[in-house]
């Protein structure tokens, strides 16, 4: 199924699937997804998108890892 995605696509999925099972979640969601995006330290091109959209990656994470704990 992933063998059309590219490598960087198939190493965010990998890092949402390991985001959500540290969560212990049954699901990998939007919030997984963007957790493992925003974790990234190399420039790609969702870093880019977020960034051209005036979205503060490193806030967005934080907020995202606030709203999962609270979720729990």
């Amino acid at each position: 199924m992933f063998e059309r995605f590219t490598r960087d696509a198939r190493a965010v999925v990998h890092a949402a699937v390991a985001e959500a099972q540290e969560r212990d979640d049954r699901h990998v969601g939007t919030e997984h997804l963007l957790l493992a995006l925003t974790a990234r330290t190399q420039p790609d091109p969702a870093a880019q998108l977020l960034a051209a959209l005036d979205v503060d990656a490193p806030a967005l994470h934080a907020a995202l890892e606030r709203r999962l704990a609270t979720a729990a």
